[in-house]
Formats: structure tokens, sequence, C-alpha cells
């Protein structure tokens, strides 16, 4: 059983301190869950989030409530999420030796290429991974499949948070870190 740490500061910051109770929790198992990586991306299915959870029809807007706080991305084609800020703060800031730089570029390799690894790298540029992201076209007609497996009024309200270069990516605000 792998032990997961939560800093208090959880409670008091202000992105998380407003949300939902519902997505409170949702976050808190999004970063603490059996499936979760110390880098904070890793593949994920909605209905397994669903299961653990019990938050049956929430998880597709509370995906997007945490996305626009720029506390995730969700790739929903091949479902990956990025939990931003989770390898910094499970590292405490640590230098990253040549061993765990190493076992960092073997775990993107499992992520089938999801647009969410070039994030990543970006987000910890810092660190220098040496991994060579190389998009792949997966021919989703652009301009009829938005490459989202939920209906579409679910995020009719929604279309300009789609990034039209990463069809089924639901994206918040990002920060980079200094």
């Amino acid at each position: 059983m792998a032990y997961k740490i939560i800093h208090e500061q959880f409670w008091t910051d202000p992105k998380i301190k407003n949300l939902s109770l519902e997505y409170k929790f949702l976050f808190l198992y999004l970063i603490t869950n059996p499936y979760s990586h110390s880098t904070g991306i890793y593949y994920i299915q909605k209905n397994i989030i669903a299961l653990d959870t019990s938050i049956d029809r929430g998880i597709d807007r509370g995906i997007k409530e945490l996305s626009d706080r720029g506390l995730i991305s969700y790739d929903y084609e091949i479902e990956v999420i990025f939990i931003k800020n989770m390898l910094k703060h499970r590292s405490n800031n640590q230098i990253y030796n040549d061993k765990q730089i190493k076992g960092i570029v073997n775990h993107l390799k499992t992520l089938h290429n999801s647009i969410l690894i070039k994030d990543f790298l970006e987000y910890y540029k810092d660190l220098n991974i040496p991994y060579n992201y190389t998009p792949i076209d997966r021919g989703i007609d652009r301009g009829i499949d938005r490459g989202i497996d939920t209906p579409p009024y679910i995020y009719s309200d929604i279309d300009s948070d789609i990034d039209s270069d990463k069809k089924g990516i639901v994206k918040g605000k990002q920060k980079k870190l200094k």
C-alpha cells in the first residue's frame, strides 16, 4: 500500500477552498487514488472515478470545474489526467537524479502519446526531461467530432474552453513553475 502526502495548505488554498464539497472530494480522490502516479500524469477512466467515488453524473462537470481552476487537464480520448503541481508537491522540490528522470520518461512512454505529455513537459521544463514528444494525428474531424465521449449538452457552454488544436482536451489556466 502506498501512502500519499496531503499538505495542510490543501485546505486553505483559494482554488480548493472555493470548490463545492463534491469537487473537493473529487480532487482529493484524483491526487490519492490507487491509480495515481507521483508525476501527476496518469491513465484513469471516468467510469473508475465514478465507481470509486460514487460521483456518477457529476464527473464531467467536476473535471471541467477543476480544469477551469487550473488544477488539472484531462484527455478524454486517451483517458489521461494531468494534475498540475502534483510532482512538485510530492517531491518537496527535490532535485531529481538521472535514475528518477529515467523513471519519469519510462512512465510517459506508457501514456499512449497523450497530448497532455506535451503539457507536462512544458510545465516541468526546469527538470529537462529528455522525452521526445511527437504528436499523433488521430484522424479526428475537427469540424464535427470534438473527441469528447459525453453528450454534447454537457459541454454546450464550454466550446471556447476546448483548445481547437487539442480536441478532447479540457484545460484550465496554466501557471509556469518559478
